[in-house]
C-alpha cells in the first residue's frame, strides 16, 4: 500500500477535525496539510499548517497545493 498525502481545508470544524485525526493516526497517510482560519491545536510530525482567511484568493498559500498526488478533503 502506498502512502498518501492529504489536504484538508476546514480542519477546525467537526467533520474536518475528525478527518484530520483519522489521517494523522492512519499509517497509510504520510503527511497531512491543513488550511484554516484558526489553529488546529495539534502538533504532529506528519502535519503542515497554513493559516489563511481569504478564501477567494489562494495565492498566499499556493505552497500547500504543490504535491500533485494529494487527496483533497
Amino acid at each position: 500500500m502506498s502512502s498518501k498525502s492529504v489536504l484538508i481545508v476546514g480542519a477546525t470544524g467537526m467533520i474536518g477535525g475528525l478527518a484530520l485525526r483519522f489521517c494523522l493516526e492512519n499509517d497509510g497517510v504520510s503527511n497531512v496539510t491543513v488550511i484554516g482560519r484558526r489553529s488546529v491545536g495539534i502538533q504532529n510530525p506528519k502535519l503542515r499548517k497554513f493559516s489563511h482567511s481569504d478564501y477567494t484568493d489562494y495565492a498566499e498559500v499556493g505552497e500547500a497545493f504543490e504535491n500533485k498526488d494529494i487527496a483533497l478533503f
